[in-house]
């Protein structure tokens, strides 16, 4: 069987020509493997276009594009929507949808086949090609954080968005990660320049769901003021902080159409089905500068979810000086988060002393975007980096503050707008099956093929056409003929009956035969059940490079079942790097 594993990728597009404003588009990488071996086989790539190869200039990038910004989309003032034949859109090109704060969504769908005219890596080995029908929402305006709602729970917690404006394409962040489709040479590998990447894989409604934790000692550090804090010590110790964990989950879906064989329209759900998994980041080796922003947007993968929390000492006790809000501060105001990561920290815990409480604002990271959960309502980290602002809906300082903390099924809604919905995430993986083809024994070392068996062999590309695309040397073009037997003879005639090139497959000894880089290359595909003729004929005297014809391959087994193959050669002109320079 075969395995095929989607990851992201994305490209910059300067915004009127504009290198320092680049549009992030949304991508998609398509690794084939061998899913016993986990040999890669092939990959392709596409930003998944409704017109595979555009001929007109409102086809092409970034009309054509799944954006993190729709004004990439408008051109003009005056022109409308564009559609092909079949009604699906090719470019949206209207100037409300390209407004930063859009609401609109359109659905564009299309088709993605890897032999298209102008693709160069048509099909795996020769032999394989990929094809499939897509459907993505693409929603107006830039990617954002947008809402943050208690949906089931207590009254007056501070649930909002970040002060962090949500992630957009950037090559030039340091904490980038690398793309899924990449393979490290080495863990923590960093790269000359950053990785050209975004954060989201479109946007979301996210369910956050509270679920059992437990309890924990927390000790820190606090500075001491003169007045209120005399007699006490700097390092406190709280006992029984309850925690509660998270179940975080995009509950956002919308229908496409679904064909039916029967020519029949349905419709299917397009959501992404699952809970985001947890992600725990190392505080320390994010550098001094970015750790205020902590759990950064760049180091948390699309489809996870980071969280760390920042303790207060007695939010309730009317201080919000920022000159006096230092002593108040976990971690002695360094800014650090306390406790362990992914965890929601209950507030109101009593010290030790009886004197002292510790309360929480709560972080979330997901999809490029930062969200807060703010118990203590002081909204900061420490006394000059504010996280989120103070609770919008109360005094400043506050004059109400939550009587109860979140339990154990309480819901928190956090949205974020804009971007293309309905990419896979990186390592979805579709599983293949192919049917066994081979009739040889390993055990007696034969092959029981018939020509019926036979049919199976196939002639790629046919017909082949040689021009200069993709060559540097008209050498380098090549016919493959897949789905051999392991031994078999390769005869190929013209239509008059001249024998032109015998290729002798035997996959038994190919990789013995493997003493030079052009055997090793035939020992390979000898091992996967393929042969290639270079359209070179072979004699005596001479090395000739095939004309335009039709020609005629008879595949034959020892034991004498065959099978013919037509097929055709067409030589354009061509001109190859050195001929008249």
């Amino acid at each position: 069987s075969l395995e095929l594993t989607f990851n992201r990728s994305w490209a910059g597009w300067p915004y009127k020509n504009n290198q320092q404003d680049l549009i992030g588009l949304y991508g998609a990488v398509f690794t084939l493997k061998d899913s016993a071996t986990g040999d890669e086989i092939a990959q392709w790539s596409s930003f998944l276009p409704p017109v595979l190869c555009p001929n007109e200039d409102n086809e092409r990038a970034p009309f054509a594009h799944f954006t993190e910004q729709t004004r990439s989309y408008v051109d003009t003032i005056n022109i409308d929507t564009l559609y092909a034949p079949n009604g699906d859109i090719l470019r949206i090109d209207t100037v409300k949808f390209g407004f930063d704060d859009s609401r609109e969504k359109k659905v564009r769908a299309g088709s993605y086949f890897s032999n298209a005219a102008c693709f160069s890596n048509k099909f795996a080995l020769g032999t394989i090609g990929l094809a499939f029908d897509y459907a993505i929402e693409q929603w107006g305006g830039v990617y954002r954080s947008d809402t943050a709602f208690i949906a089931n729970g207590p009254a007056n917690i501070n649930v909002a968005r970040g002060n962090t404006v949500a992630g957009l394409f950037n090559q030039t962040s340091d904490l980038n990660l690398a793309p899924g489709f990449i393979d490290l040479p080495f863990p923590d590998f960093v790269p000359a320049n950053p990785w050209a990447v975004s954060y989201n894989n479109g946007p979301g409604v996210y369910e956050i769901t509270f679920k059992q934790g437990g309890r924990e000692t927390l000790t820190t550090k606090f500075g001491l003021n003169t007045t209120d804090d005399v007699g006490k010590d700097s390092t406190m110790t709280f006992p029984d902080v309850e925690y509660l964990e998270y179940d975080i989950k995009n509950v956002y879906s919308f229908n496409r159409a679904d064909p039916k064989p029967d020519g029949t329209i349905d419709s299917a759900i397009v959501n992404y089905d699952f809970l985001l998994k947890p992600h725990s980041l190392d505080f320390a080796k994010v550098p001094a500068a970015e750790q205020r922003n902590f759990p950064n947007i760049e180091l948390v993968p699309a489809g996870s979810f980071g969280s760390a929390s920042y303790g207060w000492r007695n939010s309730r006790n009317g201080e919000w000086s920022p000159a006096r809000l230092r002593f108040y501060a976990a971690e002695a105001n360094s800014g650090r988060p306390l406790g362990q990561q992914l965890r929601y920290y209950k507030s109101r815990t009593v010290s030790t002393t009886g004197r002292d409480t510790l309360d929480f604002v709560n972080v979330i990271t997901i999809a490029g975007a930062q969200f807060v959960l703010d118990a203590s309502l002081r909204g900061r980290r420490t006394s000059s980096n504010t996280v989120a602002s103070n609770a919008p809906t109360t005094a400043n300082p506050p004059t109400a503050f939550p009587a109860e903390d979140f339990k154990p099924g309480d819901k928190v809604v956090v949205s974020t707008f804009g971007g293309a919905f309905g990419f896979p995430f990186d390592g979805a993986t579709a599983k293949i099956r192919v049917e066994q083809y081979d009739k040889f024994d390993r055990e007696t070392g034969e092959q029981s093929y018939t020509s019926e068996d036979l049919e199976q062999v196939q002639v790629v590309p046919n017909p082949f056409y040689v021009t200069n695309e993709g060559m540097s040397s008209p050498f380098q073009a090549k016919i493959f003929f897949t789905r051999l037997p392991r031994i078999c003879t390769i005869n190929i005639y013209t239509v008059a009956g001249e024998l032109v090139r015998t290729i002798e497959h035997n996959e038994l000894n190919a990789a013995q035969n493997a003493v030079s880089t052009e055997r090793s290359e035939a020992a390979l595909r000898a091992q996967l059940g393929a042969d290639v003729w270079d359209l070179l004929t072979r004699s005596q005297l001479s090395k000739r490079r095939a004309a335009s014809q039709m020609f005629i391959a008879k595949i034959e087994t020892p034991s004498g079942a065959s099978v013919i193959r037509k097929f055709a050669v067409v030589v354009g002109p061509a001109r190859f790097p050195g001929e008249g320079e």
